[in-house]
């Protein structure tokens, strides 16, 4: 699953305690994932295949 954190959360990896990044993440299919989109923590969304290149 690619999962991005909803506007203010900070979402935690019970692995890791890493944050999910801003951006988006794949993350496993399964109960912590999916008990934090029934929460509205994140929300499930697709890559972005083509990120914004900076200005030079």
């Amino acid at each position: 699953m690619f999962l991005k954190p909803c506007e203010g959360r900070i979402v935690r990896d019970p692995n890791d305690m890493t944050t999910l990044k801003s951006e988006g993440q794949n993350k496993p299919d399964n109960i912590y994932w999916r008990k934090r989109l029934l929460d509205g923590d994140v929300k499930e969304t697709t890559p972005n295949k083509n990120p914004k290149k900076k200005a030079i």
